[in-house]
């Protein structure tokens, strides 16, 4: 090999070496912020960007299909709880949608949104559930930011304190209906079991 030739080898290599530090540097900020890529990363022994890349690729790219399927279908079908507030809620989709980030799938804020629009069943929420759909101009941020203000509002205020009545009311009602009814043997099938007071079971 001429000198010529040497130097031409020498200069590639060196080229590669720095071509290698700047793409195993930039893995390594990407791994940084990610804390399952980060795991990845620091078990990875070698000090090649092409290396960690393929490390990486084989921890993310074969995750099992049925596991990120799962946790989409939990996202899906999140709805808020009786038990839960507002801030509980929103926390709990940012959560969920950080799951999903974590196995490569893609959550935007208009996923997210959709998701509080849709969760707010509870009938604690039913009116700004309606002003959340009725707006044209809302983002994930503001509709996080009204949820999780709406038990401070005059109107959350009214729709929890008319909840709490209605399960209070709920409450007496079943024990009503437990001092109401009794064990009885039907006259005209014989059987025993639940007679209410003054209900008929059978025409006569």
């Amino acid at each position: 090999m001429t000198e010529t030739q040497n130097k031409r080898v020498k200069a590639a290599r060196k080229k590669w070496r720095r071509q290698n530090e700047i793409a195993y540097s930039f893995l390594m900020e990407v791994c940084n912020a990610h804390p399952k890529a980060c795991t990845t990363a620091a078990l990875y022994e070698g000090s090649d960007a092409k290396g960690l890349l393929h490390a990486l690729e084989e921890r993310f790219l074969n995750v099992e299909k049925n596991t990120v399927q799962a946790e989409v279908t939990k996202f899906n079908s999140m709805r808020i709880t009786s038990n839960q507030t507002g801030a509980e809620f929103v926390d709990s989709v940012e959560a969920q949608a950080k799951v999903l980030e974590n196995l490569g799938r893609n959550v935007s804020n208009d996923d997210k949104l959709t998701r509080l629009k849709e969760g707010l069943t509870d009938k604690r929420y039913t009116h700004l559930a309606h002003s959340l759909y009725a707006a044209n101009d809302m983002t994930f941020v503001r509709a996080s930011s009204l949820i999780k203000g709406y038990e401070n509002t005059s109107f959350g205020k009214h729709a929890m304190q008319k909840s709490g009545d209605d399960e209070a009311n709920a409450t007496v009602d079943d024990s009503k209906w437990k001092d109401h009814k009794k064990k009885s043997r039907c006259n005209k099938c014989k059987k025993w079991g639940i007679l209410l007071v003054n209900v008929e079971l059978h025409n006569t």
